[in-house]
């Protein structure tokens, strides 16, 4: 398996995703991200289109603001509503499918995943008196997570 993308996020104040020049070296492709909100990427589809970013409230140190990134065009979109966001509301997306179709993660602490067909988070099930969690991966296919 070769590693195609080694991603960096870089504070910038112009553009919402701008792509730095690519540095070759052997097998692996080097290529930088600028997030003008100073944002961190996350996690990546394994096909290298799409990007999950995430920044932490300014309240507390909970993960918010999960957003999708299209890197093919540098536009995306947040998980979450604007008053979630605004109440500081934990959303976290850690791994996406190939399609952009479904993301894993967790809301408010609990593993959940995000539909594209729904446009909203779902539970998971927990066995027995589990609480919290989040999801970290899920197949380029969405079949497993």
């Amino acid at each position: 398996m070769q590693i195609k993308h080694f991603l960096f996020s870089l504070a910038s104040l112009f553009l919402p995703c701008s792509v730095l020049p690519t540095e070759a070296a052997d097998e692996v492709t080097l290529t930088k991200y600028v997030m003008p909100d100073g944002s961190l990427i996350r996690g990546m589809s394994d096909n290298g289109r799409w990007a999950l970013t995430y920044a932490p409230h300014p309240a507390d140190s909970y993960y918010t603001y999960a957003r999708v990134i299209d890197l093919s065009t540098c536009e995306g979109f947040f998980l979450t509503s604007e008053e979630e966001m605004e109440n500081g509301t934990e959303s976290q997306a850690n791994d996406i499918t190939d399609d952009g179709s479904l993301v894993v993660g967790s809301l408010k602490g609990r593993p959940a995943y995000w539909s594209a067909a729904t446009s909203s988070w779902t539970y998971l099930t927990l066995s027995g008196n589990k609480m919290g969690g989040r999801a970290n991966a899920v197949t380029p296919d969405g079949k497993y997570a």
